[in-house]
């Protein structure tokens, strides 16, 4: 099998390709090895002795390192490559030979173990060393809305714990992805880093600018920019799900929101959280057409249509759609006033 560095930068590859603002848009598992946000403070207080939030995780490549590779080095000392790799995807070290699928989209335990310990195998021949970053900052969305959760204790800096040699080499962070998949601990999912992605104007990007939308949403002020905004996104009907996506060719949740309102004339963030992080919250009597719903801790984001329509890029695997909000559905509404002024 290997070393232990060799296995945990295949997981890592596995992940997210290293990188350390990577927040998954359906399931919220932050950063690098795709940690679930639910088990950032046990994880801290096991292993540096005190709690972090989710928040202050993602912010910090060494906190990172020093959680995930105590972590892990724990899982491999106990359960082996195989089985740690299933602890890490799943929870469960036992499930290592489990090809049962949860998800068609979605790799079985077996397969992701598989994958993992196939990295390992080629060697750590992914560009990772052991060189821990100190001075790169990830720049992320205060998450505190989502989290609201406070330290026990400020962290000014490790409190003398050890991290040095326990990291991958600086990656560049200052373009971070947008509705990142990968598996966190307990969370499958497909893994790959996906950077902004700049879209291209197209025929129809032409046609859309031709037709007035955006002209007519800047000269009838926060109504027609809200409309302008909804006729946009409609006209994205259909198109397929593509994680990572803010082009017409393909858009996930927030990419389809960001691209919509860019062409209305409104900027507004790249990630669902920055998005939701933008307005305020609000009971789904006082939305307006052309604000947004948030979906569980935010990982997932739609435009509110009115009459209890959203319009949402949902999942791998659909298209962009417009359906009924139901009424047990984990959401909340967010007002973009402020934007629309």
């Amino acid at each position: 099998m290997g070393s232990f560095d060799t296995f945990f930068s295949s997981i890592v590859g596995q992940e997210s390709g290293g990188n350390y603002g990577a927040v998954n848009a359906r399931t919220g598992a932050l950063g690098f090895a795709q940690v679930m946000p639910a088990n950032v403070a046990a994880w801290s207080k096991e292993i540096l002795g005190y709690a972090v939030t989710p928040q202050q995780f993602l912010n910090s490549p060494q906190l990172q390192n020093a959680i995930v590779r105590g972590k892990l080095q724990k899982y491999y000392n106990a359960y082996g490559a195989r089985g740690a790799a299933a602890a890490w995807y799943s929870g469960d070290y036992r499930q290592a030979d489990n090809y049962h699928k949860f998800n068609a989209n979605e790799p079985s335990i077996g397969e992701y173990v598989d994958q993992v310990l196939g990295r390992a195998g080629g060697g750590n021949s992914y560009g990772y060393t052991s060189a821990i970053p100190v001075d790169n900052t990830v720049k992320q969305t205060d998450l505190s809305h989502v989290y609201g959760q406070d330290l026990a204790e400020p962290i000014d800096a490790l409190k003398g714990t050890d991290v040095k040699g326990l990291g991958l080499k600086q990656i560049d962070t200052t373009s971070l992805g947008a509705d990142t998949g990968g598996a966190g601990s307990a969370a499958p999912a497909m893994s790959s880093p996906v950077g902004d992605q700049q879209a291209k104007p197209t025929a129809a990007d032409s046609a859309m600018q031709r037709s007035g939308l955006l002209a007519e949403a800047k000269a009838n002020g926060d109504l027609g920019r809200r409309q302008g905004v909804i006729d946009i996104a409609k006209q994205y009907v259909g198109t397929p799900y593509q994680w990572g996506g803010a082009a017409p060719g393909g858009f996930d949740c927030s990419g389809i929101i960001q691209y919509a309102m860019k062409l209305a004339g409104i900027n507004i963030g790249r990630t669902s959280w920055q998005q939701l992080a933008t307005g305020s919250r609000v009971g789904f009597d006082q939305l307006r057409p052309g604000d947004l719903v948030g979906f569980g801790s935010g990982g997932h984001i739609a435009i509110w249509l009115g009459g209890n329509q959203i319009l949402e890029a949902p999942h791998t695997g659909a298209n962009v759609r417009i359906r009924t909000l139901g009424k047990g559905e984990n959401a909340f509404g967010v007002s973009l006033a402020n934007l629309y002024q």
